[in-house]
Order: structure tokens, then sequence, then C-alpha cells
């Protein structure tokens, strides 16, 4: 929690974080909450589209909730990218 808490933090003193949108993502999907990981996976591709990890991990996060479409388009943009 107290990594969740440095980490919005974070976002509020620079709101184009990558990084820390991506930690924020990758900590929810570790607490298995896929929606809010997608959820900072999306704000970390939307300031940095060339982030082939960010792509890979929504792609997890959206296989683990069963949208393989949206996992399936993640995993080729990585390749893309």
């Amino acid at each position: 929690k107290e990594a969740i808490f440095n980490f919005k933090q974070l976002t509020k003193l620079n709101s184009t974080s990558t990084a820390a949108y991506f930690q924020l993502g990758a900590i929810y999907a570790d607490l298995r909450k896929f929606n809010k990981s997608i959820y900072y996976y999306n704000l970390s591709l939307k300031h940095n589209s060339f982030n082939t990890d960010a792509y890979i991990n929504r792609g997890l996060s959206y296989s683990a909730i069963n949208k393989l479409d949206e996992a399936l388009s993640d995993y080729n943009n990585a390749i893309k990218k």
C-alpha cells in the first residue's frame, strides 16, 4: 500500500511519468486487480507508446480477465515496437 501511495504521489508531481504509471500497473497486476492494472498501463502507454513492456504486461492483464483479443493485440504491438 505504501508503494501505491508513493507512485500515485509521483504521478501528481509529474503527470507524464511513464515509469510511475507502469509500476502502478505492475503492482495492481500482482494484487490481481487487473482492471486497475490495465488502467495504469494505459496511462503509461499514453505517454510512451513505444514501451514494449507495458504492452506485454497489459496483454497479460487482459489475458487474466479473458479479454483475449485485446491481449493478442497488445502482444502484436509489442512485437512491432
